[in-house]
């Protein structure tokens, strides 16, 4: 019997894409009689699948570390040189330490989110490895904490990431080979073999947008700008925004100040599967993405998608064969990408089968059994 902790370092929102991927693997590790430690965020109210994980015999430790007491350490670390050990300490692997795990899992929003837990791993010489679910040009790190980090990726038992791409740009981020890198997948909210009746009328055409109603990370408001040119407007085509997050009054304002008429919200929707029924194809204009589940339980329906050149998209979608790729997130190359969908809009269902057979050549069929088995051979 092992024992497994998991870090989440998303501390911006409750739960997200990211979080997917160590919850159904930690799920399975208790069913398989392992023990389990989850170290999150005292959320307020907590999200509902860690209360089944407590359920089911892990033990929770909630993070309550105050951003004004952050600030306050900050400026005493730089007046007192070595105040970061005791940080973390403090804040980090101390509730950890009566678990004592065999393995820390330390799930990323992105690379650089986890070094302050890899730095307490090492000091207490516990075995960890970091998954990163996203690399943003944003976070580049200056030359000492570059070089922190890749000692700290290169100590890891094995650094996971979800595509080649953030991989790539992390060794060039950190200026280093991460020789004891893999590739791993999240897991599906659709079942491998799905392939919903695809939908009976042509007009309007519709495309489905499914994620966080975020401008930064999702590109909405590069969509908005594309769709608030005449010809979007008065073509025979929808987009539907399917559910939640910060901007989605602003995105209703800007559709108010656009004038655009073929954009509904679809709100929430827990079956992804029904969501296909409706709609010829998704569109995901992101800034940045990792792994996007979006995109690929899209394909596994046999829908095509008109995706940005980010994260995974690029290893899925051959362009104008089952999707389109959009070069770079701006505005004239979404227009460009969804012009060419447009012009063989008659072929769209024949591009979704394409879409099926790809993904399923990319994506295994029990990504979580895969990642659980691979996690517990870093034990031995």
């Amino acid at each position: 019997m092992f024992k497994i902790a998991f870090v989440t370092t998303n501390d911006g929102h409750p739960w997200g894409g990211c979080d997917e991927l160590w919850y159904h693997t930690a799920c399975l590790l208790l069913k398989d009689n392992h023990q389990v430690a989850v170290s999150i965020k005292d959320w307020h109210p907590m999200p509902r699948q860690i209360e089944t994980l407590q359920k089911d015999g892990a033990v929770i430790y909630k993070r309550n570390i105050k951003k004004k007491f952050n600030r306050l350490k900050s400026v005493i670390n730089r007046l007192i040189p070595g105040f970061l050990k005791l940080e973390n300490e403090n804040s980090y692997y101390r509730a950890l330490e009566g678990f004592d795990p065999d393995l820390v899992v330390i799930s990323q929003g992105n690379n650089v989110q986890g070094k302050d837990w890899m730095v307490a791993c090492k000091d207490k010489n516990w075995k960890y490895a970091p998954i990163v679910q996203l690399v943003s040009e944003h976070n580049w790190p200056d030359d000492t904490n570059g070089a922190l980090l890749a000692n700290l990726y290169r100590s890891a038992e094995k650094t996971f990431f979800i595509s080649l791409e953030n991989l790539r740009l992390t060794e060039i981020m950190f200026a280093t080979k991460l020789e004891n890198a893999e590739i791993v997948d999240n897991p599906l909210n659709v079942s491998f073999e799905a392939n919903p009746i695809y939908p009976d009328h042509k007009e309007p055409y519709s495309l489905a947008y499914v994620g966080r109603l975020s401008f930064f990370h999702k590109g909405l408001d590069i969509l908005l700008e594309v769709l608030a040119l005449e010809k979007w407007k008065n073509r025979p085509i929808e987009v539907v925004l399917y559910g939640s997050g910060e901007n989605k009054d602003s995105l209703e304002k800007l559709l108010q100040k656009y004038g655009i008429t073929n954009v509904k919200f679809g709100g929430f929707k827990e079956n992804v599967e029904e969501i296909w029924k409706n709609h010829q194809g998704l569109i995901c204009p992101s800034r940045i993405e990792g792994m996007p589940m979006v995109v690929v339980e899209a394909m596994l329906c046999n829908r095509f998608c008109i995706g940005t050149k980010v994260g995974i998209i690029p290893e899925l979608i051959n362009d104008s064969e089952n999707g389109f790729l959009v070069r770079a997130p701006q505005a004239e190359f979404l227009d460009e990408a969804m012009e060419k969908a447009w012009s063989v809009r008659d072929d769209w269902e024949k591009l979704g089968q394409a879409a099926g057979i790809k993904v399923r050549e990319r994506v295994p069929p029990q990504p979580v059994e895969n990642f659980m088995n691979l996690l517990k051979g870093l034990i031995h």
